[in-house]
């Protein structure tokens, strides 16, 4: 494990990373504006028999649906550094294809912050809007602004 998986490993401070970029005001702002919106991209993914959003629906709503225009892999990264712990893994394993609404919250903020790693002209706040207004093209949902 040392010398094959440890070398090419790089740790990315998961925690550190929310507290830093998620979870500010202005980033609240803009997800609790546009709330209605994202719980609309989840469920615009059920289908008669399944009321959740899969793995694979997140990922061809990044991929495919929309016009994020960001890559599988970096759309799996982010799903994956999104994922909320699961206390008991053996029963409840099919919780890590489900998607909830934290998460894709997270998720929306890690994809901004990819996507737009070097518009420096942007604030944090404005990459999500950004993302938002490319996401919300598949529900025909529109972003609102933020009323401070």
């Amino acid at each position: 494990m040392t010398e094959v998986i440890l070398k090419k490993y790089k740790w990315e401070p998961w925690q550190d990373y929310r507290e830093e970029y998620c979870y500010t005001l202005e980033v609240n702002d803009v997800l609790e504006t546009n709330i209605a919106g994202i719980k609309g991209l989840i469920e615009y993914y059920y289908a008669p028999r399944k009321s959740y959003m899969k793995q694979d629906d997140f990922l061809r709503l990044i991929t495919k649906d929309s016009d994020c225009q960001i890559g599988e892999k970096e759309a799996i990264y982010c799903y994956g550094m999104s994922k909320m712990t699961i206390v008991n893994e053996l029963k409840q394993s099919k919780q890590y294809d489900k998607v909830e609404l934290p998460e894709i919250c997270e998720m929306i903020c890690r994809l901004a912050d990819t996507k737009f790693k070097s518009a420096t002209g942007l604030s944090y706040a404005q990459k999500i809007e950004v993302l938002l207004d490319e996401l919300f093209v598949v529900t025909g949902f529109k972003r609102k602004d933020v009323n401070v």
